[in-house]
Formats: C-alpha cells, structure tokens, sequence
C-alpha cells in the first residue's frame, strides 16, 4: 500500500464530522516557531466537532514572520487548503490575536494587504478566542509537528531515519476526552487525525487511546519499523 492509498483508505475511516448545509463553522488557529495549524470544527449544542484540521512546517523566510503574520499565514493556509469549505459557508475565525484589524491596516505590509485581498473572496468574521477544547488540537497538531528536544533534533531524526515515526497523545478534563495521533513519513509525507471520545477517560487512558489509534494506522502501511513518541512515560513503558 503506498501513500496515497493509505490517505485514501484512512479519509473512510469516520472520525471526523461532516458540517451541516448553510451553517457557520468555526475556526481556531494556532502558530509556533516552526509550524502553523488549524482545526475546522462546527458546534453542535455545547460539543465541538471537529471536521478538518491542518499544519504547515514553515520554510525559509517564514519562519522569521512576526506571530500576528504567523495567525494570518495560518488562516491562509487553512482558506486554501479547505477551499471546499469555506466557499459554500460563512467562518467565523476564534483568535486572541488582532487578526481583523491587522489585514485591514492602510500601512500594513505588502505581505499581509495580498493575503487580505486572497481572503476577500470568502465570508469570514472574526470573534474573541472564548472555548479553549479546540485550541488544545491545535495545540497538539503544533506539538507533533515539532516533537522532541528541538526542532533540530527532530530533523535530524527524520533525515537520518527512513521509517514511520508516530506521535500520540491524549488528554482529559471534567467534561470531555479525546486522543490524537500524527503519522509521519520521512519529511513530507503525514497524517494526522484526533478523536473524541463518548466515554470519561483518565490522561493515561487517554494516551493508550492515542496509541491504539495510532498503531491503528501503521498497521495499515504495513511499515517495518516504526518509532513511537509520547510525553506519558507509562504508556511508553
């Protein structure tokens, strides 16, 4: 099975929601020294589902970008890769950055006045970050970007490394659960996918959900080597 049949095979796998027609979607945007993400979810009651996320390791001049550029890159990024979304629905964008005003400054940098007019083309609000359950995914997907010691020490892991590299975790709070799980192929090949559990989970619990999942889908690769990273030293063990 090679990759594209892997992310063909793991799109029927139902973890992921579907949005509702004419409803508004929300959006939650996260950005590192490395990396931006994104998880595109829709609210269904008090529950937050998600229904696609992203991430981008950053390159060359990117990294360099001020934060606020970084959230904007990130809502970019989203816009396209997601296109099939955003045009049929209104988004509402959650952030406790300056994002709106930012775009729409008369002096603002050539950068951000083209990305402003790329996002014309959508209809996007902006509100006050107030639920914090997405941003943790967009946290996580920040993390398993850059897992490790340094951004370093994961490059060279993945330059000197030529089998699957999985990056688990879980979490656990009074009202919700959930596990996550990145799959990575040498450097540019990965796969990400989070789940919610119906079911009170401990973090530990949570961590072993993560792994299954994870291991859920080497299975699937059929690799021969896999190596396995998690902050949760009992599940290591």
């Amino acid at each position: 099975m090679n990759f594209q049949q892997l992310k063909e095979y793991l799109a029927t796998v139902p973890v992921l929601d579907k949005p509702v027609e004419g409803e508004v979607l929300i959006l939650y945007l996260g950005a590192s020294a490395m990396a931006v993400s994104s998880v595109l979810l829709r609210e269904n009651g008090c529950q937050q589902q998600p229904i696609y996320y992203t991430s981008q390791v950053l390159q060359g001049a990117e990294i360099r970008y001020l934060h606020i550029e970084k959230i904007a890159l990130a809502l970019v990024t989203s816009a396209q890769k997601l296109r099939p979304y955003f045009q049929p629905h209104s988004v509402e964008v959650r952030t406790d950055q300056p994002l709106k005003k930012t775009l729409h400054k008369p002096n603002t940098s050539r950068r951000m006045v083209q990305w402003s007019v790329e996002l014309d083309e959508f209809y996007i609000r902006y509100s006050p970050r107030t639920a914090i359950k997405a941003q943790v995914l967009v946290d996580f997907i920040l993390e398993c970007t850059f897992s490790g010691e340094s951004s370093g020490d994961l490059n060279t892991a993945s330059t000197e490394y030529e089998g699957w590299l999985l990056y688990v975790d879980g979490s656990s709070d009074k009202l919700d659960s959930g596990a996550g799980a990145t799959l990575r192929f040498q450097t540019d090949q990965v796969l990400e996918c989070t789940i919610k559990f119906d079911f009170p989970a401990s973090n530990n619990a949570a961590d072993y959900e993560a792994l299954i999942l994870g291991l859920q889908w080497t299975r699937a690769t059929r690799a021969d080597e896999l190596r396995v990273f998690c902050d949760s030293q009992l599940v290591v063990k």
